[in-house]
């Protein structure tokens, strides 16, 4: 395999880039990025950062999780998916029955239309252009819960 001599610009490949493309411009930009977690929405989705439900909800996450088996997420967000705007009402009564204000604490977005009911500490973006649309969910206060 050649090496790159002294004075050839070599290629970059950053992980985490769906499209390696980093130009040696672009390298000191894409350096500099935080990375943030991102969790894809899918159908209809009630999105809750994991750091609210550690001190807001009865036996924190792990209480949490326990109730509610078919959820999942990242480090920062817990997602919990329905099919229906009624099955997701049903989710979000057992949630504040449970002690934790929806109000405050929940987002919610459908894979399409993207983002329903928004909170100042998520944040919903589209990706692309495409159809159908890809939206994804991000906490813009990353404080794992542990």
């Amino acid at each position: 395999m050649r090496q790159p001599s002294s004075n050839e610009e070599g290629f970059l490949f950053c992980t985490g880039d769906l499209y390696p493309t980093c130009q040696p411009g672009r390298i000191a930009e894409v350096a500099k990025q935080e990375i943030v977690m991102t969790v894809h929405v899918q159908l209809l989705s009630a999105f809750i950062r994991k750091a609210d439900i550690a001190a807001h909800y009865p036996g924190g996450c792990e209480t949490f999780e326990q109730q509610h088996t078919l959820g999942e997420g990242d480090a920062y967000l817990y997602r919990l998916v329905s099919m229906s705007s009624e099955g997701l009402d049903a989710l979000l009564d057992e949630i504040e029955q449970g002690g934790l204000d929806i109000e405050q604490f929940v987002a919610i977005a459908d894979m399409w239309a993207g983002p329903f009911k928004e909170i100042p500490s998520i944040s919903f973006t589209r990706i692309g252009e495409d159809f159908p649309p890809t939206w994804i969910a991000a906490s813009t206060q990353e404080h794992n819960h542990d």
